[in-house]
């Protein structure tokens, strides 16, 4: 099933033995026969050590499974709120779509994780992209019940409106 000792170590937390293996010089970037990797695993488990380590051994921090998925759609979707933050300063591609068309964006809006929203809000997410359903984020978050979230959504698209404006005063001064 292409499972390997990284992927293990890396869902079950074990630092050592992730250090150990990327030291004997294990493929880090190996795919189990659904496209998951040890990122994944270490994002969705939230093990903010690890994905630490496996970034600064250079994995392929947008490797994609079957689904489109990666790390990053991961974290936001289990509200990893310090591992979202790693991704996105290691430069992850943020606005990968999964198959069905979901930005990370999406996926955190739907899931209810307010922090994870307002982070891919901050590193520049677009929250008007569509999905395949023909849903932006905020409408995923209305259909269940987050409130606060699409709250979120609509100031920050107020807040957006307003610097447009306050730009276009000021070029037409």
């Amino acid at each position: 099933n292409g499972v390997t000792a990284l992927h293990c170590a890396s869902n079950e937390g074990h630092v050592d033995i992730v250090r150990i293996l990327l030291d004997a010089s294990v493929d880090k970037d190996a795919q189990d026969e659904n496209g998951v990797t040890a990122l994944h695993h270490a994002s969705n488990k939230g093990h903010v050590d690890i994905v630490r380590i496996l970034l600064d051994a250079s994995v392929d921090k947008d490797a994609q499974n079957k689904d489109g998925i990666n790390a990053l759609h991961v974290a936001s979707y289990n509200g990893q709120v310090d591992i979202v933050k790693l991704l996105l300063d290691a430069s992850v591609v943020k606005d990968a779509h999964t198959k069905d068309g979901n930005t990370a964006l999406h996926i955190a809006a739907d899931k209810g994780h307010p922090e994870v929203v307002k982070l891919l809000l901050d590193a520049g997410l677009q929250r008007y992209t569509v999905n395949e359903d023909k849903k932006i984020p905020q409408d995923m978050a209305r259909e269940v019940g987050h409130d606060n979230i699409v709250k979120l959504l609509e100031e920050t698209s107020k807040d957006d409106a307003n610097k447009k404006v306050r730009i276009i005063n000021y070029i037409d001064i």
